[in-house]
């Protein structure tokens, strides 16, 4: 009986101590392992092997000197961008205008730019009563069909005079995307300061600036119940900077006053009807023709 306890304790201890052999890891093909999986397998001593960029074979046999000679040399890359910054024309020059039928007030609009275009193309008639207007306001409220008038005048003008030869501007950031077109600032195109008295532009500053207007002959203002007698004050003087070859107002450029007088006033500054801010006033009195 004593016999029997002991061995079958014994027994016990023998299972108690024994371990079971481990289970060999399943195989993975090379070919279905990710990434991840055979880093892991390389550490944490693996020795990887390395290898200096540009030595390595795929490396040496590329040809360097045929790639690199086709972007031009260290002259050309060190003027790439403003090259290109010159020769680029933002896409949305091609401006599309849907078939539309236009009103009687809308087609006036675009007869008079026509007639305006007609007048640089073939020489401005001599100064007096039958002389095309060039300074315009177009009064309207929201949803009247301003914005479409105003992008068949830019294709107008734009296809038979230039890309560059119309300017957007308004008087906000926030106002500038109201178009749907590229539009600056007008104290961004204008190359203003907000809240600082008016400086001359001089030296390379005004050589730029003089550049970037060059081809411009019409300039349409967007918003401009906010624009204050001060600002279009400004503005007219920067725009006889661009062409000091003119003496006439806004430096002889046509341009076009969008808004509605019962919008937004202007910030910090005297609306175009005040009696106030002479300089701006007497700028505002030579637009002679009102649409609305």
């Amino acid at each position: 009986m004593e016999g029997a306890v002991a061995e079958a304790a014994e027994m016990a201890v023998e299972e108690a101590l024994f371990e079971p052999p481990e289970e060999p890891e399943a195989e993975v093909d090379a070919e279905v392992m990710e990434q991840w999986m055979a880093l892991a397998r390389m550490g944490p001593n693996g020795q990887a092997e390395r290898v200096e960029l540009g030595r390595r074979e795929m490396d040496l046999a590329y040809d360097w000197q045929e790639s690199a000679g086709a972007h031009g040399d260290i002259t050309t890359l060190r003027h790439f961008i403003p090259t290109q910054k010159a020769l680029h024309v933002a896409a949305d020059d091609d401006i599309v205008v849907d078939n539309v039928v236009y009103t009687p007030e809308q087609q006036g609009l675009i007869n008079l730019a026509q007639e305006q275009i007609n007048a640089l193309r073939n020489g401005a008639p001599p100064r007096g009563h039958d002389a095309v207007p060039k300074r315009v306001q177009i009064q309207g409220k929201a949803g009247c069909g301003k914005s479409t008038v105003i992008r068949k005048m830019v294709q107008m003008v734009r296809t038979q005079l230039g890309p560059k030869a119309a300017k957007l501007m308004a008087p906000t950031g926030t106002a500038a995307n109201v178009l749907g077109m590229k539009c600056s600032t007008i104290h961004s195109a204008c190359r203003l300061r907000p809240r600082e008295a008016y400086k001359p532009l001089e030296g390379d500053r005004l050589r730029k600036f003089q550049e970037e207007w060059e081809d411009v002959s019409f300039v349409f203002v967007d918003e401009s119940s906010m624009i204050g007698c001060r600002l279009l004050s400004s503005m007219e003087r920067r725009l006889r900077e661009a062409k000091p070859h003119c003496d006439e107002v806004f430096a002889g450029l046509n341009i076009f006053l969008i808004g509605d007088v019962r919008q937004l006033p202007p910030v910090g500054d005297s609306p175009l009807y005040s009696a106030r801010r002479m300089a701006g006033k007497m700028v505002y009195r030579t637009f002679k023709q009102d649409f609305q």
